[in-house]
């Protein structure tokens, strides 16, 4: 049977989940521009994949506060979700390795 993931591996990715919309959203709070490119590739989506979810009203209106939360949520899921696979993945080649 496999052992479950660390709590601070969890803890840390999902703190870093929260950590990039809550900077996405203040840059687009004080009228920042969100649509950070390198190598053609928007670090927007790359790093918040919910982001295309938020609306016009994100903070003014109930529904919109309501999806930007979700959208947040989601991303703190993707993160947790990603690091717990990527441990086991490297877990499975080290014994493999062994």
């Amino acid at each position: 049977m496999g052992s479950s993931p660390p709590p601070r591996l969890i803890l840390f990715s999902a703190l870093a989940g929260l950590l990039v919309p809550a900077l996405i959203l203040t840059f687009l709070a004080f009228g920042f521009p969100t649509d950070y490119t390198a190598l053609n590739v928007n670090l927007t989506s790359v790093l918040w994949p919910a982001y295309s979810m938020l609306v016009v009203g994100w903070r003014t209106t109930p529904r919109g506060i309501a999806i930007t939360l979700f959208a947040v949520a989601t991303n703190s899921l993707l993160y947790v979700g990603t690091a717990v696979v990527v441990k086991a993945a490297m877990r499975s080649i080290g014994k493999g390795l062994s």
